[in-house]
């Protein structure tokens, strides 16, 4: 049986005083190690680190246009992204009295204008290049959606 993962993603703008290096450099040098000891303890499964310079952003508009796709090109510089069992885990990060502490390190690299949230469950059906979790009759994800739905949003309501 294959477990589904919550996923919460806060995707930043960097200050307009802050460079793309030093937004890297933030995240990676000051945030990084307090961020992901604070995660491993209330039980996090993954927490990642995406940065998308006006570069990569660049390269994306010109990959979108050869395709002819109506994308929209996501103009944010940084979004953190945690993977975790459930609910509860992310209750027990937010309630922790470091993670307020999170704000003060912020402060002088990330805007706190137009911070873009989003809550979801993961499915993977391709993992190191190999098809998982799929059989002849679909998905292995247990329990079928209407059950998983209803225990999310009761825990969620919790």
């Amino acid at each position: 049986m294959s477990h589904r993962r919550i996923r919460l993603s806060l995707a930043h703008y960097r200050k307009d005083s802050c460079t793309e290096k030093s937004c890297h450099y933030f995240g990676t040098a000051l945030h990084a190690k307090q961020a992901a000891s604070l995660h491993a303890k209330h039980g996090t499964l993954q927490y990642n680190q995406v940065y998308s310079t006006q570069s990569a952003r660049d390269a994306l508009d010109a990959f979108r246009r050869s395709l002819g796709a109506d994308w929209t090109i996501d103009q944010h510089d940084m979004t953190v992204e945690l993977y975790v069992p459930d609910l509860q885990t992310l209750r027990g990060i937010a309630s922790d009295p470091e993670f307020a502490s999170f704000y003060h390190i912020e402060e002088p690299y990330l805007s706190h204008r137009h911070v873009v949230a989003s809550l979801g469950w993961v499915e993977v059906y391709v993992e190191d290049g190999k098809v998982v979790n799929v059989t002849d009759s679909g998905s292995e994800y247990r329990p079928e959606y209407e059950e998983f739905v209803g225990q999310e949003l009761r825990l969620a309501l919790a």
